[in-house]
């Protein structure tokens, strides 16, 4: 499997957000464009131009409707509460499926605590070496390979030195919809037995119901029919 599209559009969004005023932004992140291909660069360009660049992401709402909102709102609350962890002394962060998330460079508070990342490997490659073009370090940031419907994430997450019985806090944001409920109760497995007293996991979810047909909330289902038709169901 390549690089994941919606990683790729959740660093679209990000960037949608950046480009908001500085009064009313959630966040910034300056790290965005190094990850989008030259189109998704382009809307992000757009959304940069004086008052008509407001209008690009409305337009993407429009188009996919839901998911940019609700991103953006997550974000901003588990930067916060991540941030509130580590200045509580809390030196270990693993972040579960992290695509293009990048708390580990935007955040001040995370450059001197030990940072941990989980993805599959050709997202990681693509991803460190994106950050390196934009003139930033991946020293402080440890990449572990993993696919959870098949790996053993406990035995890759030990290996990186993580559960040694000190406190850790997990992030698994936008992930946990995208895998079985085998691969779901492996994660939260391995996870118990790693963390140690004082741990806290941080994760997002979406409604079964959405998932499974059982139950609609306004454009799910054209959410879900647009995941599917990029390969990432």
């Amino acid at each position: 499997m390549g690089v994941s599209f919606t990683a790729r559009t959740m660093a679209l969004q990000r960037a949608f957000e950046s480009a908001r005023s500085a009064e009313s932004r959630l966040f910034t992140d300056p790290l965005t464009d190094a990850f989008l291909p030259r189109p998704l660069r382009a809307l992000a360009d757009l959304a940069r131009l004086p008052v008509l660049g407001g209008a690009v992401p409305r337009l993407y709402d429009l188009a996919f409707p839901g998911p940019r909102p609700s991103a953006v709102a997550r974000t901003r609350l588990i930067d916060d509460t991540v941030v509130d962890l580590v200045r509580a002394g809390v030196g270990h962060i693993v972040i579960l499926g992290a695509g293009f998330d990048s708390r580990a460079w935007r955040l001040p508070q995370l450059r001197a605590t030990r940072v941990v990342e989980v993805d599959r490997p050709n997202t990681q490659t693509a991803k460190a070496a994106a950050v390196r073009a934009a003139g930033e370090s991946v020293d402080h940031v440890r990449f572990v390979p993993v696919d959870f419907e098949t790996d053993d994430l406990t035995t890759a997450l030990r290996g990186a030195g993580v559960g040694c019985g000190e406190p850790v806090v997990f992030v698994w944001e936008g992930v946990t919809n995208y895998l079985t409920a085998q691969a779901m109760d492996a994660t939260l497995a391995a996870l118990r037995g790693i963390g140690g007293a004082g741990s806290m996991l941080l994760f997002t979810y979406v409604h079964r119901g959405v998932l499974d047909g059982t139950a609609t909330f306004p454009e799910s289902r054209r959410w879900v029919k647009s995941v599917a038709r990029v390969g990432e169901p």
